[in-house]
């Protein structure tokens, strides 16, 4: 606890997510011995690997509700209750995840999930927490690859054959298969 307002401290923005302090404090150890590391984020956004990922599939309703009931802590009207008058606003959330959920060249949705967590979701919360609290320590971060890229090659495989594992492949994220 006691390191718990140097890793705030260090923040771009508010982070809400628990191993932000584990990271820096992992940042300040690996400090005294290296001053580059390579980062793992975002394999599990690529390839399928949260436990979520499958229910979503499975679950019944628009994209968006499909989506919502597994990424969302709360809706618009518990949003609306706990804010003041001034901040209540529409709802901007669901309306975006919409847009994003709708884009094109997204076969299925798991596809349009997968395209929106590498694109825009992993991107603006869990490489940042990475980013800052390596940086806080004088650590480069670097990433064997762009995760952008890796996004066609799951995709790709799943097009590529008519075998029974293929299409037992098909119809759920990678770790299932």
């Amino acid at each position: 606890m006691k390191t718990l307002p140097e890793a705030i401290a260090q923040m771009s923005e508010p982070m809400p997510s628990y191993d932000v302090t584990a990271f820096y404090l992992l940042g300040e150890k690996v400090s005294e011995h290296v001053k580059v590391v390579l980062a793992g984020q975002g394999a599990d956004e690529v390839f399928g690997g949260y436990f979520w990922y499958p229910r979503m599939d499975a679950a019944s309703g628009s994209p968006l509700q499909r989506f919502s009931q597994h990424y969302f802590d709360r809706d618009h009207d518990e949003f609306l209750a706990m804010v003041a008058p001034k901040y209540r606003v529409a709802d901007v959330t669901s309306e975006w995840v919409t847009d994003e959920l709708e884009k094109p060249k997204a076969d299925e949705f798991l596809d349009e999930v997968f395209r929106l967590d590498v694109t825009a979701l992993m991107v603006d919360d869990p490489v940042k927490r990475v980013d800052n609290m390596t940086m806080a320590w004088g650590l480069e971060r670097a990433c064997r690859s762009s995760i952008t890229n890796w996004w066609n090659w799951p995709r790709t495989c799943r097009r590529r054959s008519n075998s029974r594992k293929a299409a037992s492949f098909r119809s759920r994220p990678l770790r299932a298969a």
